[in-house]
């Protein structure tokens, strides 16, 4: 029967080149042989591949030297890569996230050098409920209850799980038929410390025993909610499509929205524009639909993580990575630093001795360098702001300026402003060149700032 299950899953990847999870585990030793029955008849290409996380020491090493002799023994190709997690990881991150998310940046490192490439993973139906027992405990709709399933792509990687409709106990008696009485076992797995350990050795076993029927209802269950998400995640996709690549979009747009539409909409947006997969928490999503509820004019921001936030104002909703947002002023010598960098943009000053008229633009300002201070101040607007522009004879509030330009609230959240030590505007880049040193006659070296990047 798994075999059979296994040749079905294949059957659409004729000719692939298919790579194997391989810990050493009984699923993945059932899965590994089973896949090999089919080389020949499906014309596959196989390779197993095992992943070293540098966290079980000794016990872990010897594990990859037991599935290397393993597949040597059976002539099928097998590869190594050391993750090394516990240095890999970064802050706030445990080990279990760190080590998938260095599992899926090495997958799409291989798939990238084949053509045709599916990746099988040995995951069964007892990870299924306990996965779904966990992210139920998270908070998580289906989407997320139903995360493990037979198909999924990350990355552009296709993802493979035949064996979901198999348990743990089902795979045991398919390797006993087959002579195969040893494999590896992670005794780290019965540790209940962990949250998945507590789950199948402690919470799992006791519903089952009090509901006989739970072991069966369970994956029925499973299967049920995952035909639901896939309705509601092909309608968030086509109202995603409405927005897909617009990196401002317009509260009328997402006020609409059912809340179930709205939370995988949100996911498909963010994650376009982070360029990385983005699950919103619950947290995101009702701190998000309240800020939809506000009304009045200032501005609300949803956090996201240490990196990002959501911003709305004034019916526009966008997003701000706080990468490119700097609070702190920065002290530019430009006499000692020909160049430097702030707020996501490069800043280069070059002194010439003839002034071209031609080579100023919004991106490019020109001063009498003698005039202009040996420092000079780079920060972000401030409350109150004013300056004389170029050509004016008095202050005008930067407020009314940007008003004027029409610009977006991000926009003007990310504009950079050269100041004099005594606070004074200088020059804001792309909006407006002030009074302040200015080329004349008398003029005998100009000093050019460029802006690029």
């Amino acid at each position: 029967m798994i075999s059979h299950t296994i040749g079905k899953a294949l059957e659409n990847f004729c000719a692939f080149k298919v790579y194997i999870g391989f810990s050493g585990g009984a699923d993945s030793v059932a899965l590994l042989i089973s896949t090999n029955d089919f080389v020949r008849e499906l014309d596959i290409d196989i390779t197993a591949v095992h992943f070293e996380h540098g966290i079980r020491g000794e016990a872990s090493r010897l594990d990859a030297l037991w599935c290397r002799d393993f597949c040597r023994c059976r002539g099928i190709k097998y590869e190594q890569y050391d993750l090394r997690v516990p240095e890999e990881s970064r802050k706030s991150e445990n080990l279990e996230a760190a080590a998938r998310r260095l599992r899926i940046a090495k997958w799409h490192e291989l798939i990238r050098r084949q053509e045709k490439c599916v990746v099988l993973l040995g995951h069964h139906a007892d990870d299924r409920i306990e996965n779904m027992f966990i992210r139920l405990c998270r908070g998580a709709n289906v989407s997320g209850l139903t995360s493990l399933r037979e198909e999924t792509a990350v990355k552009n990687i296709k993802f493979i799980r035949p064996l979901l409709a198999f348990s743990k106990l089902d795979l045991i008696e398919f390797l006993t038929e087959r002579g195969i009485a040893e494999w590896c076992v992670d005794h780290s797995n019965f540790d209940e410390s962990y949250t998945r350990n507590y789950f199948r050795h402690r919470i799992i076993p006791e519903i089952i025993e009090k509901l006989p029927t739970a072991a069966t209802g369970l994956i029925k269950a499973a299967k049920a909610l995952e035909a639901d998400a896939l309705f509601i995640e092909e309608s968030a996709r086509e109202k995603y499509s409405q927005v897909a690549g617009q990196e401002i979009t317009g509260t009328k747009f997402w006020r609409p929205l059912p809340p179930a539409l709205r939370a995988r909409v949100l996911r498909y947006w963010l994650s376009a524009l982070l360029k990385t997969e983005f699950i919103p928490t619950y947290d995101i999503i009702e701190r998000f639909q309240e800020a939809l509820e506000q009304k009045g004019g200032r501005q609300i921001l949803v956090p996201l993580s240490g990196d990002s936030f959501i911003w709305l104002h004034r019916g526009e909703v966008g997003l701000t990575l706080e990468s490119s947002v700097e609070t702190d002023e920065l002290v530019w010598n430009r006499l000692e630093e020909e160049t430097i960098n702030y707020g996501g943009k490069t800043f280069k000053v070059r002194i010439s001795g003839e002034f071209d008229r031609g080579a100023v633009n919004p991106a490019v300002a020109a001063f009498d360098a003698d005039l202009l201070p040996a420092k000079l101040i780079l920060s972000r607007r401030r409350s109150g702001d004013k300056m004389i522009p170029f050509g004016g004879s008095r202050h005008i509030r930067l407020k009314k300026i940007l008003t004027e330009r029409k610009l977006t609230a991000v926009e003007k959240e990310n504009l950079i402003v050269f100041r004099a030590e005594d606070g004074k505007i200088i020059w804001v880049p792309e909006i407006r060149h002030s009074a302040f040193a200015p080329v004349s006659e008398k003029t005998g070296s100009i000093a050019y700032i460029e802006m690029t990047g």
